[in-house]
């Protein structure tokens, strides 16, 4: 059973790397998840940089804070196919509650198809199924006329073969209207407070901080935004889009 367990490790941290843009190395798939899940075709297109930008569903994944500024209800679903025939769900629902606060739910599902596991010496002992889910709940709310808070908690689940997995972990986050018009500052701190254990192994999540600046041009659709991102164990990086 090690060889099987050091196999899916190895196979996960495979798949982790194939990831575009992934900022850590990390063996477990719900760790995949935290760092890839609600990624809708919008933030794609804008480099990923929506920490200041934050103002839909997606805020539930990189701001919380920005779900306070959701104009009506919104519902987006995602799927992705990545190599080796492994697929990533996801399905996000967003709600204003009037002037009091922005709500959002998301479920994101990754999984393949049954592989086959091996013993110490090679012997095929059956198929394997490898998984991961992970639901989350999120609030955005004003905390002063400019200035809006939020959080997010997740609840992740992960099935590799015999070896189960599951915990919490919490985001909270930041958005300011800046004193200059059509500023805005956002920052968020991700996974806070989560571990993957698998029996006797176990491995934190990457601990994420987010800062970032949006400006939108006046009498205008267009909005240019940058981020700057740290994740525990890499170095810093920065997205941008417009």
């Amino acid at each position: 059973m090690k060889y099987i367990k050091f196999t899916l490790f190895i196979f996960l941290g495979v798949f982790h790397s194939a990831g575009a843009q992934l900022p850590v190395s990390s063996a477990g798939g719900a760790s995949v998840l935290f760092l890839r899940s609600g990624l809708s075709a919008r933030v794609t297109g804008l480099g990923e940089a929506f920490t200041a930008l934050a103002d839909d569903e997606n805020s539930l994944y990189y701001n919380p804070a920005g779900l306070f500024r959701m104009a009506n209800t919104r519902f987006t679903l995602n799927h992705t196919q990545w190599f080796e025939d492994i697929k990533f769900d996801n399905l996000s629902f967003g709600y204003r509650i009037r002037d009091r606060a922005g709500i959002a739910f998301g479920i994101s599902h990754m999984w393949m198809p049954q592989i086959q596991g091996k013993n110490e010496i090679g012997q095929n002992t059956g198929k394997l199924s490898v998984s991961s889910s992970i639901f989350q709940v999120g609030i955005g709310f004003p905390v002063l006329d400019n200035v809006y808070g939020g959080a997010t908690v997740k609840y992740f689940s992960d099935n590799l073969a015999s070896y189960v997995s599951s915990g919490f972990a919490l985001d909270v986050g930041v958005f300011v209207y800046t004193i200059i018009p059509e500023l805005t500052f956002g920052a968020s701190v991700q996974n806070l407070g989560a571990k993957v254990k698998y029996n006797e192994a176990s491995q934190d999540l990457p601990l994420t901080l987010r800062a970032g600046l949006a400006y939108s041009i006046p009498q205008s659709t267009i909005n240019l935004s940058v981020d700057v991102l740290k994740s525990q164990g890499s170095g810093l990086k920065v997205n941008m889009g417009g």
